[in-house]
């Protein structure tokens, strides 16, 4: 059982990501991560077994924290993205210090089930495997970059230096935009379904 913990896009970040998902498969075809929802993981747990859905929430009961914006920082390409070695196209979000306590507070409040989680991965980065170690999820803190992916590409098209030029160069940057919940997410492979919401303050 895979549980994700997403920040949600709203209104022109979430229109300009659906606008270039949309152009990426018009192009491209079907690429990785097209079919995802629009959204910015802040932990993917991993868990040995099923667990009820007010269990979960449960975990949540307590939770506290105020509202904040971020900011859109630009668009930018992982290129050759270790995790799919497709070319990640996304757009970064400038890290805050209420975004960082706000993933914190995610993990601390999920190691309440503990004994869940799965960390039999191996990562050869030390900082991962100690972060999985200790959280259950590897990139906390400074190895964590937010961002809302658009698709990872492995194509030979003619039209991918096109697309990715003018993904680069669109005016994005600076967009601002309020986190007022996170949505907890039931993860199946490419099947993504919302169990609940985390409403701040």
């Amino acid at each position: 059982m895979r549980i994700g913990f997403f920040i949600e896009p709203k209104g022109i970040i979430l229109k300009r990501i659906q606008f270039w998902k949309q152009l990426v498969r018009k192009n491209l075809k079907n690429q990785k991560y097209l079919n995802h929802p629009p959204h910015s993981t802040i932990a993917v747990f991993d868990l040995k077994k099923k667990i009820k859905i007010n269990l979960l929430r449960s975990i949540f009961r307590d939770f506290s924290q105020n509202s904040f914006n971020v900011k859109i920082a630009n668009s930018s390409i992982f290129y050759e993205d270790p995790i799919t070695n497709g070319d990640t196209l996304h757009l970064k979000i400038k890290k805050n210090v209420n975004l960082s306590k706000l993933q914190i507070k995610i993990l601390k409040s999920f190691k309440k089930i503990d004994a869940y989680l799965k960390k039999n991965k191996k990562f050869s980065t030390k900082k991962f495997q100690k972060n999985l170690d200790m959280f259950g999820y590897p990139f906390v803190g400074k190895e964590w970059l937010p961002h809302f992916t658009i698709a990872s590409v492995k194509s030979n098209s003619n039209n991918k230096e096109t697309i990715f030029k003018d993904f680069l160069n669109q005016n994005i940057s600076k967009k601002i935009f309020k986190i007022k919940f996170i949505s907890v997410w039931l993860i199946k492979g490419d099947n993504h379904k919302r169990l609940f919401k985390i409403y701040l303050k």
